[in-house]
């Protein structure tokens, strides 16, 4: 007995279901297995507060004003207990405000401005799983690379500008906020600061002071996935 053009209509419907309920549970289980994975990465941009100029002997001393910044942070979770885990943090900056300063030095003196080409500290960060909200809090140390310019005086001559690019350490603590409207996709604000060595020589002249610290501040607003 041949079937019905109904019967098979209705056959191929249920099929149809049937995959569709498959291929939602198997898309769903991917996800969980992911989120539970607990590696992550996020692009955000962010700003900070930029001085450009500074005044020297011989007038105004302006140099290349700072940029917005752009981060990429991946991470991996290392371990768990209850709702805290103890995280793996890439964060990759590229940009940044600018900072001046003026230094003497026994024959002169010297003015430069630079900024942040791009810096890397990987380091460790610990967060808290409150559902749709997890505040962190991380650390990490590492290596930037500071792209500058700066002008040199001399006793009795006038000033000499020249490239002031340094690489330099860095070490930077962060805080911030994960909102997480779905398991795989997060919504990212943090307050981030790094810090440097300032120069051993500026336009070639040896300051005074022993070299120092100084900090930038960035607000960063990033969206990110979670695998």
């Amino acid at each position: 007995m041949m079937p019905f053009a109904g019967d098979r209509t209705l056959a191929r419907s249920a099929a149809h279901l049937t995959f569709g309920n498959a291929m939602r549970k198997i898309c769903l289980t991917v996800l969980l297995c992911g989120t539970a994975f607990g590696a992550d990465i996020s692009v955000g941009v962010g700003a900070g507060f930029s001085t450009s100029s500074v005044n020297t002997p011989g007038g105004l001393f302006t140099g290349s004003s700072g940029s917005v910044a752009t981060l990429v942070d991946g991470g991996f979770k290392i371990a768990g207990f209850g709702p805290i885990s103890v995280n793996g943090d890439v964060p990759l900056l590229f940009g940044g405000p600018a900072h001046a300063s003026v230094a003497a030095s026994k024959t002169g003196a010297a003015a430069y401005v630079e900024h942040i080409g791009f810096v890397m500290t990987p380091g460790l960060k610990a967060r808290l799983n409150l559902g749709l909200i997890a505040p962190w809090a991380s650390f990490g140390l590492g290596v930037g690379r500071l792209d500058g310019s700066a002008v040199g005086y001399a006793l009795g001559s006038t000033g000499v500008a020249t490239a002031q690019d340094r690489w330099s350490f860095a070490f930077s603590p962060a805080g911030g906020v994960d909102f997480k409207p779905l398991p795989f996709l997060f919504f990212r604000g943090e307050v981030r600061r790094y810090t440097f060595r300032t120069p051993d020589t500026i336009a070639g002249l040896t300051p005074l002071q022993d070299p120092n610290w100084r900090s930038n501040m960035l607000f960063i607003a990033s969206v990110g996935v979670r695998f």
